[in-house]
């Protein structure tokens, strides 16, 4: 019934959201589907840079390492786990395969969204009736953690960073307003912001693809490594909780 649920609400988005469409990781999602996994966490996308030549990642220039793709410690187990074939000389041309979510990272997240309120029962209120949720929390004192649940199921997770000290990310509960592919920043001198998520009414915070760092960098925005960004931008639906709360570390 859960799995029949999903591909309803799948369904859905197909009608109302044409990005849906064009997302990479929906098509490889129905065909990864099996009795015993999530639909999204098991998901293996493959891209290769030359691709992204005609994104917007191209709007300022495309990185030619992992570790800003991917951001470093990610790009090491990536590289070592899927893609032992890829070298710095050939990572533009050969594709890069990448999990949803990283065996590194499934320590920290149950695969359903009930099990993850049961076990930090302070989020319980906070989600409510939601099937679609994001989670940013600490993983430890120097590490950030965004993951999304969709339709009950973990979908994606991954390294993100917030804003840095004097333009701190608010902490609080975001709602997801909109996208814009190709976004740049009025304040800082036309930054480019590829797949840009709004969370907030007037525009001042977005998720957005850029380099991920071990610190807080940005200006108050949500970095995600550059290959996820496609996949949160073309699977987020508006109206999606973002819940920011790095006071919390999770076990």
């Amino acid at each position: 019934m859960e799995r029949l649920g999903w591909l309803i609400g799948m369904a859905k988005d197909l009608l109302f959201n044409s990005k849906v469409l064009t997302s990479t990781s929906f098509i490889l999602a129905l065909f990864s589907i099996d009795s015993n996994s999530a639909f999204g966490k098991d998901v293996i996308n493959q891209i290769t840079l030359k691709q992204l030549n005609n994104s917007p990642l191209r709007m300022d220039w495309v990185p030619n390492s992992c570790e800003h793709l991917l951001w470093a410690s990610q790009c090491d187990e990536i590289l070592s786990k899927y893609n032992p074939w890829v070298t710095s000389r050939t990572l533009w041309w050969k594709p890069i395969v990448f999990p949803n979510v990283l065996d590194s990272l499934k320590i920290y997240f149950p695969e359903r969204l009930e099990d993850f309120v049961k076990k930090n029962k302070k989020f319980s209120d906070k989600v409510a009736n939601d099937k679609d949720i994001v989670f940013i929390l600490k993983a430890n004192s120097w590490r950030t953690i965004f993951w999304y649940y969709k339709w009950w199921s973990l979908f994606m997770a991954t390294y993100t960073s917030l804003g840095s000290k004097g333009k701190s990310t608010p902490q609080k509960i975001y709602t997801v307003k909109g996208h814009i592919s190709d976004k740049r920043s009025k304040t800082y001198a036309n930054a480019p912001m590829p797949y840009s998520v709004t969370i907030d009414k007037v525009g001042w915070y977005y998720i957005h693809a850029w380099v991920v760092w071990d610190y807080y960098r940005s200006h108050g925005c949500i970095r995600i490594p550059w290959l996820y960004s496609k996949i949160f931008y073309d699977n987020i639906s508006v109206w999606t909780k973002v819940i920011v709360d790095t006071k919390t570390t999770i076990n």
